[in-house]
């Protein structure tokens, strides 16, 4: 292939995928881009990856998706690469910009944020992956299933109902893990902390002992809430793990 055709087949490459991410988005020229799933009749799965910058998720009374960030410049992304298909909005950036988004009630996520800006998700529930490299993840009033990984910063965590048969997973390599979790819950539980204490509001049974209780400040806890049931796992390499008891 010469040259000359491989930029022309790289030009009409770009312009079929421009096309692709246009066709189901509405740009108001300010910044703030309206992206319709494919099938609203179902969840979709927004996916973010950006180098830098702070990431922020939010439900609204709506059906679309509205993707706010400096990253979008008028008519088309600019620093910034947005593309819907088949229910999957992929959202990414290799500079630093932050991103606001707002999203049905119902919505899948896969976050993940590499060097720098916090991570912060609110009443979303659904299939919730998170991984933030260098900064802290707040998840607010979240329903479904979690799994959450702060490499670098604090994780805090607050759901107000879980998903049968799905594992919750929250960590830190360095930094606190604090996880609120409905207090009717049926779990087994496995509780790391290498480094810090252990504090938990709900009462363990100890796997290695019969109707024991948390040891405050045991390096691993491994046990039963209600009577076991739902696979949740809490480590820290450096921090403290706070387990508390919602409403």
């Amino acid at each position: 292939m010469n040259k000359t055709h491989y930029l022309r087949t790289s030009a009409t490459l770009l312009a079929a995928l421009i096309f692709v991410a246009a066709a189901h988005a509405q740009d108001d020229g300010q910044g703030r881009m309206t992206v319709k799933w494919t099938d609203p009749s179902r969840p979709g799965l927004v996916k973010v990856n950006v180098l830098s910058g702070s990431v922020s998720v939010r439900t609204y009374a709506g059906r679309d998706v509205v993707v706010q960030s400096t990253g979008i410049v008028s008519g088309l992304p600019g620093g910034m690469f947005l593309d819907e298909q088949n229910n999957v909005l992929t959202v990414s950036s290799r500079e630093s910009f932050d991103v606001d988004i707002q999203a049905p009630a119902k919505t899948n996520l896969n976050l993940h944020s590499t060097k720098g800006g916090n991570i912060a998700v609110e009443n979303v529930e659904g299939d919730i992956e998170v991984v933030n490299d260098k900064g802290n993840i707040t998840l607010i009033n979240v329903a479904g299933s979690v799994i959450a990984h702060a490499m670098k910063g604090n994780l805090s965590a607050t759901l107000r109902d879980v998903a049968p048969n799905k594992l919750l997973s929250f960590s830190s390599m360095n930094g606190n893990v604090t996880v609120t979790l409905p207090q009717a819950i049926k779990a087994t539980v496995k509780i790391d902390s290498d480094k810090g204490v252990i504090d938990s509001d709900f009462d363990i049974t100890l796997a290695t002992a019969r109707g024991g209780v948390i040891a405050r400040t045991s390096k691993t806890i491994t046990g039963t809430i209600n009577g076991g049931g739902l696979s949740v796992e809490l480590r820290t390499l450096n921090g403290n793990v706070y387990l508390r008891k919602g409403k």
